[in-house]
């Protein structure tokens, strides 16, 4: 039998909804377990994790599981360099009263630059928010059509700090240590 143990990472600095979440599945026993020992006694252990950014459900999600992570993860900190290197090309607005962007450069910027690996795309967004107020932000697609977030660029440079010094390996072997004994 199976748990699922969820621990937040991350909350909201702009999009107050935004989370990053762990998500490590424990399964000792059935098809898909996390220790596994083969007839020779030799002892395997298999990630079963996901670090999903998400709003509340049904809001927009995007689910990275461990053979993506690290991509994701080189992917993320390159699209926000690039974004901050261009951020008063596509975004002239930023810092005043009333927010302004060039569409036709941010177009352009998405169809020459968008940034992709291993079916995980990013590119420069607008991110608006609930009353309309509009933000500098990052779009991040994966390859099922319905795993598309654009979250505020200020939510990606602190989200990118956690990347940094997060290992989800490290991190799930703690979780599996505190449940279960090896011998």
């Amino acid at each position: 039998m199976g748990r699922t143990i969820e621990s937040v990472l991350f909350k909201r600095f702009v999009n107050k909804k935004l989370r990053v979440t762990y998500v490590y599945n424990v399964e000792l026993d059935g098809k898909f377990k996390v220790i596994y020992e083969n007839d020779k006694g030799d002892i395997s252990m298999y990630p079963q994790y996901l670090v999903k950014i998400h709003e509340p459900y049904p809001g927009p999600r995007v689910a990275i599981s461990p053979n993506r992570y690290f991509t994701f993860v080189v992917l993320f900190e390159k699209t926000i360099k690039l974004i901050q290197e261009n951020l008063f090309e596509l975004f002239p607005g930023v810092g005043k009263a009333e927010f302004d962007m060039d569409s036709s450069t941010l177009e352009r910027f998405q169809k020459e630059k968008a940034l992709s690996s291993a079916n995980v795309t990013m590119m420069p967004a607008i991110y608006t928010d609930g009353t309309g107020t509009c933000f500098p932000g990052m779009r991040i697609s994966l390859d099922d059509k319905d795993s598309v977030i654009t979250i505020p660029l200020e939510d990606a440079i602190a989200m990118n700090q956690l990347f940094k010094v997060f290992e989800p390996n490290q991190y799930g072997l703690g979780i599996l240590s505190q449940m279960i004994t090896i011998e």
